[in-house]
């Protein structure tokens, strides 16, 4: 399965990680979207103003300023969209004399949805409807997406002009089983370039942000719905008989003084207002910072031709900082078939370094409450020697990164030596006696499948010397192995298993023999270390299930998450599918 092939750590990419939807996932979910967003119904409206240019008016304005020969004149209080259509024979229509003496251009009503008498992609059709092309799909040669935007309804009407006055009247609206469609190329690079949206809309966009809503279909659509990003030659009206009155009567007010007008104000095309959403329940631990989108065409495995365009990926590739490295075309499919597709939306994957990373700040108090430095003395009150030892905690050194393997995590602590002793040795001295003590901790994170294995080691070295008698040892050599398995809640946060834990105790007590303690009395002292030191393995521990389960995968609102498992390379990759249209 192409998920386990996931690998961001490499050279190449180094994303922190990549959130990607199928197109045909993508096209489901924004059909859905706009069939039950309910969009408004929006009116324009254009006149000729003084200076002979076609320029936007309200309704009421159109309507109840007085007609004139010089300045820009009123319709009489007759609305244009309510005039018959009129081919310029027989009687003319009622409020055709009124629209005649008027400064009226053009003008359109639109309602963003799906047109009447189709069926959509992948639904049932048993009326054998025709299905409406992809509102999505891309164009990996020119690295642009081509988007159409439906209507359910629509409605255009302008009066033709001749020398006695109107000549014609067209008023046409979209019948059933016909879609009308604004369609717009908008380059890669450009859709995730809010420098063109209005200050309300930014601010409308920050919020969705905030919730973590950067990969909704919503914000998808905000983003590709914006004029001011295509070009004049990239904005089309498809749909109708290209060369009719229509067609050339669309060309103008869309292309014309429709564009021009969206683009002056940067709005989105027919009024669209973003849509509020309830947050999160609970926020990612990867903070986004900044991201590009990358188109990434299903390759066929025989190194064919793409015979499966719906399994073409659009990925958000992130960073948690303010820069992201170079957009290279990652090299694996997310999805093998259409049948493996079809139960998914899409992927999150999360590189092993990132993850490593955020495991190492939740580890870094655990693996401090293991790193101890001893500080030893000896000193002697004749005829009584003494042994002393105190052990504090220190600050834990960074954790290591391991570029490829299992081990994703590693913290590896040692302990300055610390030895003290009584003084000369030779000609044998009766108080002579010497202590040497050093420690060492380590953790290894361990991922594979869909499990976590931490490993912990600690041990305590010691040796106690009295006149030519040592003793020494691991008074402390105690491993903790821990396998958590993993899965996964519905909002992104991972659901850590208790453990099963396999302690191993190596730990020493080293004796001398007794002829020799007869002698020494060593084993007493001996003794005593082992008595004074265990404290260090009993905080030896399991690592807490919270250091794990805190985790949560970016978009928690947006996606529901199916499976969790960690690829051949230890990315973090996750199935998810749309939680909701928006």
């Amino acid at each position: 399965m192409s998920i386990n092939q996931s690998n961001l750590s490499a050279p190449q990419f180094g994303y922190d990680f990549v959130v990607a939807t199928t197109l045909q996932s993508l096209n489901s979910t924004m059909f859905e979207f706009i069939n039950t967003a309910n969009f408004p119904v929006i009116s324009k409206y254009y006149w000729t103003d003084a200076n002979n240019d076609t320029v936007e008016v309200d309704l009421q304005t159109l309507m109840n300023t007085p007609q004139s020969n010089t300045d820009p004149s009123g319709t009489a209080g007759v609305d244009p969209a309510t005039v018959a259509d009129w081919d310029g024979t027989g009687t003319q229509p009622t409020g055709m004399i009124q629209i005649g003496g008027s400064s009226f251009a053009c003008g359109f009503k639109a309602q963003v949805g799906i047109p009447p008498g189709f069926a959509l992609p992948g639904a049932p059709n048993p009326q054998n409807l025709p299905v409406l092309p992809n509102i999505v799909s891309f164009n990996q040669t020119s690295m642009s997406v081509i988007f159409n935007l439906y209507c359910s309804s629509f409605q255009v009407f302008q009066p033709t002009w001749g020398r006695r006055g109107v000549g014609s009247y067209l008023n046409q609206s979209q019948p059933s089983g016909a879609a009308w469609y604004l369609q717009t190329v908008i380059p890669i690079n450009k859709i995730l370039d809010n420098s063109n949206l209005p200050k309300a809309v930014q601010k409308q966009l920050d919020a969705l942000d905030a919730m973590g809503e950067d990969f909704s279909v919503q914000r998808l659509f905000i983003d590709l719905d914006q004029p001011s990003k295509a070009t004049a030659s990239s904005i089309i009206f498809g749909g109708i008989q290209p060369g009719s009155a229509l067609q050339t009567v669309i060309s103008e007010v869309f292309t014309g003084a429709y564009c021009t007008t969206l683009n002056a104000s940067g709005m989105p095309a027919l009024g669209y207002t973003i849509l509020p959403n309830t947050p999160p329940p609970l926020s990612a631990s990867l903070a986004l910072g900044t991201m590009e989108i990358e188109i990434v065409p299903y390759a066929a495995p025989s190194g064919g031709g793409n015979t499966l365009p719906g399994l073409d990926t659009f990925n958000y590739l992130c960073s948690q900082s303010a820069t992201l490295p170079a957009a290279n075309l990652l090299t694996w499919n997310w999805f093998d078939t259409q049948e493996e597709a079809a139960q998914y939306s899409g992927v999150v994957a999360v590189n092993r370094k990132a993850l490593a990373g955020y495991f190492a700040s939740e580890l870094t108090q655990h693996v401090a409450n293991n790193c101890l430095q001893p500080t030893v003395s000896t000193s002697t009150s004749w005829p009584t020697m003494y042994w002393n030892f105190s052990m504090a905690y220190v600050t834990p050194p960074p954790a290591s990164y391991p570029s490829s393997g299992s081990t994703i995590l590693s913290f590896s602590y040692g302990s300055q030596n610390s030895y003290d002793d009584s003084g000369t040795k030779w000609p044998p001295m009766l108080d002579y006696h010497s202590f040497d003590m050093r420690s060492s901790y380590s953790l290894d994170v361990q991922c594979e499948g869909n499990t976590i294995t931490i490993v912990q080691h600690l041990v305590v070295y010691a040796e106690v010397c009295y006149m030519d008698t040592c003793e020494s040892g691991n008074f402390v050599d105690k491993t903790i192995t821990d396998v958590y398995t993993l899965s996964i809640g519905q909002g992104g946060n991972l659901v850590v298993s208790p453990p099963t834990s396999t302690p191993q105790d190596n730990s020493e007590k080293p004796d001398a023999n007794w002829f020799v303690d007869l002698f020494t009395s060593i084993n007493d002292i001996v003794d005593w270390v082992h008595n004074n030191v265990s404290f260090a393995a009993t905080n030896l521990t399991d690592v807490p299930l919270n250091t794990m389960q805190q985790f949560v995968f970016p978009g928690g609102k947006t996606f529901a998450y199916a499976d969790v498992a960690f690829s051949d390379t230890q990315d973090l990759v996750s199935h998810v599918t749309y939680t909701t249209p928006a």
